[in-house]
This record gives C-alpha cells, structure tokens and sequence, in this order.
C-alpha cells in the first residue's frame, strides 16, 4: 500500500511538473473570460456546506457575465443542489469514467480545482481536458496549474473559506457581491410534509449530527439544549433533526420529557431529502446545530444561529457561518475534543440571548394547516 502511494505521488509529481521553485501563490494576474466562456468547477472532495459557499459565485456571475455556461463536477449526492442553481448548465459525478466526464465537459475555458491535495485522477483529467486557464490551490507548486487560489488550511492568520471566492472573483475579473442563490430556489422545492404549521413563538431547528462522533451532540447535550431552550423561550416551538436509525430512542425520549417540554418539542420528518432539511430550515427562526452542512444552510437564509465546536483554533475561523446573526459557542480545552464539552453557563448565554434576539427578527408567515409529523 505504501509503495503504492509512493508511486502515485511520484506520478502526479512528474506529470504535474512540481517546482519547488515555484511560489504557489504566484500572482500572475486577473483574466477575462471571453464570451460565452465555459467554466468547469471541480469539487471532487466537497460536501453540502463548503458547496453553500462555493455557490455564491453563482450570484457574482449572474450579475455580471451572464453568458458564462457552468458546469460541476462533485459528489453524487450534491448534483441535485447544483442543478437547481442559476448558470449551471451541467452537474456532473466526479464518480463517473474519465471518459464520458471528458465528454461531458466538452470544450473548457477555465478550470477551477477546489482540491486541497491535486490527486492523480484530477491531474490526468486535468491534462486531458487542456483548458486555456487552470486555476487551483496548488499547495504542492505544479505548474501544470496557471494560477493559484488562497488556502486557507495552509496559510496564516488562518482566513475564512469564504476568502478563496474574493481570490477567484479577483482572478476573473468579478467583484464579489456576497450573495448567495439559495433563498431564491429553495421555494420551488418545497413539500406539503416538510411545510410547517402557524405557532405563535418562535421555532427553533436543533440539529443533533454531524460527521464523527466528537461532532455530534450526545442524548445529555440534547436534553440540556432542549431544558435551556424552553426556559429561555417558553413559547418557542423546537424542531429536532436526528438520523432515521435514533428516531425510536428519540421518541421515547421526548415522551420522558416534562409536559410543558414534551409538547414543544417534534421530529423532523423521517428521511428527509436535502431540499426538505433546507426548507424546514427556512421556515425556522433560529438553528442550533454542531459545526456542519446545517450551520451554513441557517447563514445563506439568514437564520440567527447558535453553532458548537469541537476546537478553537481552526474551524471557528475557517468554517465560521457567514451570516450577520450568530454565536459560536467553542470546547473548554485548546486541543480538538468535542462537541458536549462546552461550559453551560457560555453556552446557555448564547442561547438565550440569540433566541431573544430572534424573536424580534422574527418575519410574518403564512399559515399553513399541515400538521407537524410525530
């Protein structure tokens, strides 16, 4: 296994003719995309949260070159997010043969790598595709890549994620606006089961999962989370994300709970879909969640958020929600541990304060006469 790594290192080294000399943020200059200029955006390793940033670029073209054609290659399971996005004309696999990627892409004006390591199968693809300009993070200086785009893993002081997209914006010409696509089609992908009722006080979504255990908030977090909750908002209405394997446990759970807390307190529907996660996400007035996917979702709708972190000096900076309206409530210790290790008296400041605050931000919706799932 290890020779093997060897050699596909040795390979990419080789065919992406690796300088050390080469500075690998070397600014070379701004491009402009010529007419009808087809851009690919390579996202190979993603996930849902780092794809809510990176579609802001969606906004910037849309206001200012129109005609650009996108196409993106990511995960499978995010090539209906992007589908529904202005511009794009083609989400694509990354799990799909080169072949028929290669077919697919067509002609390629820009390529754009958001790959923090180029691994071989992106090189290969890269080479084969021969765009006019190749845009990537380049930490291991290849010159196979034009231009180089801000790392955030790899630089300091550590800068938002957020900074690679006013870096790209820069390199082609764009000005960065800041918004994001989100709010304007996540309302034609609404459904009668994910369409909340009217209640007077606030909803609060809380989200128990994230990747890995020391991401996700055990069942004491979740039972201290919803007691400060309801305390904080006797009137607030607590929607609670858990994955379809603990809704058993979780409904007897809530059943176990005081009257006044039990009756506050309702699952999401069982498996739901991304766009239905993100249009009950949309109807809330605040979200709690451990750091992922959901915490950017509540930012790019504007939701106030209360977001928990496992360490201090990295994700709270680099993956922070970039929304105006949120807390970040981090460990007691310096070295990444978890999320339930947190001081409650911080925690439950943030908490009430951000659900206060909510309240008053809080729009006029319509009414709605679906019920809330069991």
């Amino acid at each position: 296994m290890k020779l093997k790594q060897t050699l596909r290192q040795w390979l990419v080294d080789l065919l992406g003719h690796r300088d050390d000399r080469f500075y690998w943020r070397q600014p070379l200059g701004a491009i402009t995309l010529p007419a009808n200029a087809r851009l690919c955006l390579w996202q190979p390793d993603g996930k849902l949260g780092d794809a809510i940033v990176t579609s802001m670029l969606l906004c910037d073209l849309a206001a200012q070159r129109p005609d650009v054609k996108v196409t993106v290659v990511v995960e499978p399971g995010l090539q209906s997010f992007w589908r529904a996005l202005p511009q794009v004309q083609e989400a694509l696999s990354c799990r799909q043969g080169r072949a028929s990627l290669l077919e697919a892409i067509g002609a390629c004006d820009v390529f754009v790598s958001f790959e923090t390591f180029l691994s071989l199968e992106t090189l290969l693809l890269l080479r084969a595709l021969h765009p006019a300009v190749a845009i990537g993070y380049n930490v291991g200086r290849y010159r196979i890549f034009d231009r180089s785009l801000v790392c955030t893993s790899y630089e300091w002081p550590r800068k938002h994620i957020a900074a690679r997209l006013q870096n790209l914006c820069e390199l082609l010409s764009l000005q960065h606006l800041g918004s994001n696509p989100l709010p304007e089609v996540l309302p034609s992908h609404r459904t009668d089961r994910s369409t909340l009722p009217a209640h007077p006080g606030p909803t609060v979504f809380l989200n128990t999962h994230a990747a890995g255990a020391d991401r996700t908030f055990n069942a004491s977090t979740v039972a201290w989370l919803i007691k400060e909750l309801h305390s904080a908002g006797p009137q607030a209405r607590i929607l609670l994300s858990v994955p379809g394997a603990e809704r058993p446990d979780w409904l007897a759970r809530i059943q176990a709970l005081p009257p006044s807390a039990r009756s506050a307190v309702a699952l999401t529907p069982d498996n739901t879909s991304l766009w239905e996660m993100m249009w009950l996400v949309q109807q809330c007035d605040m979200v709690v969640s451990p750091d992922t996917a959901v915490v950017h979702v509540a930012a790019a709708l504007n939701k106030p958020v209360v977001a928990f972190y496992r360490d201090r000096a990295y994700n709270p900076l680099v993956w922070a929600p970039l929304g105006p309206h949120h807390r970040q409530v981090l460990p007691n210790g310096t070295e990444p541990c978890s999320v339930n290790d947190f001081d409650p008296e911080a925690a439950a400041q943030a908490l009430h304060g951000m659900l206060h605050a909510a309240a008053t931000w809080r729009p006029v919706r319509p009414t709605h006469h679906a019920d809330l799932p069991d």
